[in-house]
């Protein structure tokens, strides 16, 4: 940990998770996660190079769905990496625009991949198990709602969900 860090979270708040549509848009976060994840860390920790932790996805908080952009560095300031983040969520557009059907049916067909991987011990599988008991969320449904996505629609409300979130409260931050 370093001494003198600057460390800023973006979290945009999506909606409130509720019934069914809250799996569905939780299906459709983790999917925008996945396109995102790696040109946002390379962008900012590759080519910038600001520092220790640079990352982005999806979160849950008193049961509002929402997205989180993390940044830390020792060398920027907090104002300097919130303008960078800025930077990258405006790009969105373009990066989504450019993704084509095959594109994405890898990511959707990768997500599906990670959500249905064994656990690697029986206390996370148990940890898990209790996750959706509490949290009234049930992985079940998500793989179901996921597996049956059409991939030219399910894009376009990706597209048309964190363009709006992201890009109009991105804007009016600055």
């Amino acid at each position: 940990m370093c001494l003198f860090c600057s460390h800023l979270q973006l979290y945009f708040l999506v909606e409130q998770d509720v019934g069914i549509e809250s799996t569905r848009l939780e299906v459709i976060i983790n999917l925008f996660s996945k396109i995102i994840e790696e040109p946002f860390f390379h962008q900012l920790r590759t080519k910038v190079q600001f520092g220790y932790v640079v990352d982005c996805g999806p979160r849950t908080i008193y049961r509002v769905l929402g997205y989180c952009f993390r940044v830390q560095s020792s060398e920027y300031s907090p104002i300097h990496l919130h303008g960078r983040i800025d930077n990258f969520i405006n790009g969105l557009r373009d990066l989504l625009e450019s993704l084509d059907d095959k594109s994405f049916e890898s990511y959707r067909s990768g997500l599906m991949a990670e959500k249905l991987e064994k656990a690697p011990s029986l206390l996370y599988e148990t940890a898990n198990y209790w996750d959706e008991i509490v949290n009234k969320r049930f992985s079940h449904k998500f793989l179901h709602l996921l597996h049956n996505f059409a991939v030219s629609s399910t894009f376009h409300i990706i597209a048309t969900l964190f363009l709006c979130n992201l890009c109009s409260s991105s804007a009016s931050t600055v």
